[in-house]
């Protein structure tokens, strides 16, 4: 059964979500009345399925429950403006969750070089690496994860 990568990504965000709201409810379950220690504010900048997709795309059309919608998407330019935008909360934890290459001429052409270097642009504090980091095999995802720590950009990686 095909299930459309859009379904899958909307899925994908839901669990997310749901373990994010699972895991602050639990730190909510201290039933101590005179903490020992300070609360932080966290805040989390995420993204994901990115495929190498680095260049905007305007005025790109799609059905949104059955209705005709025109919308740019993409572009890793505006990515690193929002997460830039972001930098003055306090605390703020930026993660990528993975599939960030393939799709594109950008990977056929430059083997996630170019994923990479736009991606040192945020500095991601995190990457899980999904599926299509391993789709040219072991020594092209080491070579990825190299390049992700370049620029004075240690990115740490997981599986």
């Amino acid at each position: 059964m095909h299930i459309p990568a859009t379904l899958r990504a909307y899925w994908r965000r839901t669990a997310y979500a749901v373990v994010c709201a699972g895991v602050a409810s639990l730190a909510a379950c201290n039933g101590d009345d005179d903490p020992s220690y300070t609360p932080i504010e966290l805040n989390i900048a995420h993204i994901n399925d990115h495929h190498s997709n680095l260049e905007a795309i305007p005025n790109f059309r799609l059905k949104l429950d059955g209705v005709d919608t025109q919308v740019d998407v993409g572009g890793f330019a505006r990515q690193t403006a929002l997460f830039k935008a972001a930098q003055s909360k306090p605390n703020l934890l930026k993660l990528h969750a993975g599939d960030a290459i393939t799709g594109s001429l950008y990977y056929t052409f430059f083997k996630g070089e170019a994923d990479a270097k736009m991606m040192n642009t945020i500095c991601f504090d995190a990457m899980t690496l999904g599926n299509h980091e391993f789709d040219d095999g072991d020594a092209a995802t080491a070579a990825f994860i190299d390049l992700l720590t370049k620029d004075g950009c240690p990115t740490p990686t997981a599986v």
